[in-house]
């Protein structure tokens, strides 16, 4: 008897347990203006707390400077599985939907003055370390970044273990770089086939409904990358559900970027301001 009392009144203190627990758990809000406004109110709040646009600004600056080595790397790492030139003629497509024309025949230059080429095994060895630094930069910058805007306080390393890490996981980077050009690739000669195929027959649609595809699939690698750069880079755990939300609210904030340089660089005149890499500054 004494073993079946027992018994009952620990069954009796679990469903207590669980009826509290139940009772504890706070409903979901719904969204709504007033929830809208508190994110907003929240995100200008930050923006203006931790100082990003002086942030950004280095971003900007690093990303100058890395762009070069950078893509030298990625073609290379594609140069793989593929010819050179179709991994750098991508590039180039890729470049171009996002920068426009002038801005991605640039960069193209920059990439085959950066390139290393048959220079030697001590030159080519000073010039890939030079390269690899080069690349990494912009995203130890971004990590730096993301834990400065986060409030996240890495914990304390030896300078030379926490500087290969950063420099491991920025050329981690790299390679998940290479693989969507790689993925970017085979989806662009999948839509070509189509397009070219249905143009025939729907001249017009095609046109639409292809350029609204492209447009989705940019949207998809540009979530992809900033999911990425979310989940590797900070010097914290992140859920995937909190990474894949700030991915894609922020590549979609991305494209907007995009399509409103797009229209500025197009109905001013940069070149008279900025001179012949007006459209790069930009």
């Amino acid at each position: 008897m004494g073993q079946e009392d027992n018994s009952e009144q620990q069954e009796k203190k679990q469903r207590d347990a669980l009826n509290k627990s139940k009772k504890s758990k706070k409903p979901r809000e719904k969204l709504s203006l007033k929830g809208i406004w508190a994110v907003l109110k929240d995100a200008f709040t930050g923006f203006s707390d931790h100082k990003v646009t002086k942030i950004s600004g280095s971003l900007a600056y690093y990303t100058v400077f890395s762009m070069a080595p950078l893509l030298v790397m990625v073609i290379a790492l594609c140069g793989i599985f593929l010819e050179k030139d179709a991994a750098q003629g991508q590039v180039y497509l890729q470049l171009k939907g996002f920068l426009g024309a002038e801005t991605a025949a640039q960069i193209q230059e920059l990439i085959q003055k950066a390139s290393i080429g048959d220079k030697g095994i001590v030159a080519s060895i000073i010039g890939g370390v030079t390269l690899l630094v080069g690349a990494t930069t912009i995203f130890a910058d971004i990590q730096d970044s993301i834990n400065t805007i986060w409030g996240i306080k890495p914990k304390p390393k030896r300078g030379w273990l926490k500087l290969l890490k950063n420099r491991f996981l920025s050329f981690s980077m790299i390679i998940s770089l290479g693989f969507l050009l790689l993925v970017s690739l085979g989806l662009t000669a999948v839509i070509d086939g189509l397009s070219s195929r249905l143009q025939r027959f729907f001249p017009e649609v095609t046109i639409v409904l292809f350029y609204i595809i492209n447009q989705v699939v940019t949207l998809l690698v540009v979530g992809f990358i900033f999911a990425v750069i979310f989940k590797v880079l900070p010097d914290a755990r992140i859920r995937w559900k909190d990474v894949i939300a700030g991915a894609v609210v922020t590549a979609i904030l991305f494209m907007i970027g995009k399509f409103g340089i797009s229209f500025y660089i197009s109905k001013t005149s940069v070149g008279n301001t900025y001179g012949a890499a007006g459209s790069l500054v930009i």
